[in-house]
């Protein structure tokens, strides 16, 4: 007999001190198998998508555009108190190779343009959200089922729902949750994946055909100069005027990027990401921040109800217990856990000595430095500091 339900409320089993009768979570093969109907409904769903969303009228948009909007407010509430979320465009394509070209070149010039906070900010929250709602197991074989004949999915691709099915897995019970606009849009066949500045692809391969727009066939050619103009007069429509400059001088991609991989800094939001880094390359050159002046006052950290300010570089450490906030200009041989480094107007953290780093809960292994935003939470050997950085 399986039954996974809550016990009744005049249930009340107790043997001795021990209390064996207490509810506990239960271990993670009863908490997949709880799961399993509704993998199994939503295998179903996604293997009809080829019957829905074949046209991309007024309607269609309309509803894509309202479920998208649903999805940033619920990010905006369950993520407060930061300040509330925006939402941006929208593009639309059904073919898996225009999206994960377009969503690449998106991404790339962000990454090696200068860090403009707003750009990541989405997938910021969205990948700290999860992290607190990680499962507890794994989803293997509702992968493996995405790649079989009757699905075909890309594996890229099935990697992603994957993720998404899983935070939907673990929030399933909640009715604000941010995923369940997202998980409408896929059991419809249209998938959502992130763009810089609250921007969305929606990515419908059952549409017959794709609609482009002019950003993205200036995308497909950005060596052009024309293509190039087109592609940076759209920039500035929607508000992205240093991305505009930027391509307007030619630099596209092939600049050596200023902070690593978007779908590895921001691991958590793998629902979002389409992987394009090709397996076996070889570990980027570790990008190193330099500082350009101390950070104002409105930038610092907290702990234990204590404010530190910061210098242009500070340094963290842990001594006799105590959290220590060094100027790492004076002190450069002290051994110290992290490095903050303030590049008008970003916050930048490095792993310097201790191994037991986290940013949101989420273990740094990584050699590159990090940018911070405000409430992200560093924990050095346990202890918990609070980046509060305002001024954005």
């Amino acid at each position: 007999m399986n039954d996974f339900g809550e016990p009744p409320a005049d249930l009340a089993v107790h043997f001795g001190p021990r209390g064996l009768g207490a509810r506990r979570k239960a271990p993670p093969f009863l908490e997949h198998a709880r799961h399993a109907d509704e993998q199994q409904r939503l295998l179903r769903a996604f293997r009809a998508t080829v019957r829905r969303i074949t046209v991309l009228g007024d309607g269609t948009r309309r509803w894509c555009e309202q479920l998208f909007h649903a999805h940033i407010a619920a990010l905006s509430h369950a993520t407060a108190p930061r300040a509330p979320l925006v939402p941006g465009w929208i593009e639309y394509s059904s073919s898996f190779e225009d999206a994960r070209a377009r969503w690449h070149a998106a991404w790339s010039l962000a990454e090696t343009g200068p860090l403009e906070p707003s750009a990541w900010a989405y997938v910021h929250r969205f990948a700290a959200w999860v992290t607190e709602h990680r499962a507890s197991f794994a989803l293997a074989t509702f992968e493996q089922a995405l790649l079989r004949p009757e699905v075909a999915l890309d594996p890229a691709f099935a990697k992603a729902l994957t993720h998404l099915v899983s935070a939907h897995l673990m929030t399933r019970d909640d009715p604000a949750s941010p995923v369940k606009p997202l998980l409408e849009l896929a059991e419809e066949g249209v998938f959502a994946f992130a763009l810089p500045d609250t921007g969305v692809l929606l990515f419908a391969p059952a549409l017959a055909e794709a609609p482009l727009d002019a950003a993205a066939a200036a995308l497909s050619d950005l060596g052009d100069p024309h293509q190039r103009t087109v592609f940076a007069d759209l920039l500035e429509q929607r508000g992205q005027l240093l991305r505009a400059t930027r391509i307007r001088q030619g630099k596209t991609a092939d600049d050596r990027p200023r902070v690593d991989d978007v779908d590895k800094l921001f691991g958590g939001a793998a629902a979002l990401f389409l992987p394009h880094r090709k397996h076996g390359m070889p570990e980027a050159k570790p990008v190193m921040h330099e500082a350009s002046g101390t950070p104002p006052a409105a930038i610092f950290l907290e702990h234990d109800g204590v404010r530190y300010p910061l210098a242009a570089t500070s340094a963290l450490a842990i001594r006799s217990e105590q959290l220590v906030v060094l100027d790492f200009a004076r002190e450069a041989g002290s051994r110290v856990g992290a490095i903050l480094t303030y590049d008008d107007p970003v916050l930048w953290l490095r792993m310097h000595e201790y191994a037991h780093l986290r940013i949101n809960g989420v273990i740094r292994h990584t050699s590159h430095d990090i940018p911070l935003y405000d409430r992200d939470v560093i924990e050095l050997d346990q202890h918990r500091i609070v980046a509060r950085i305002t001024a954005r």
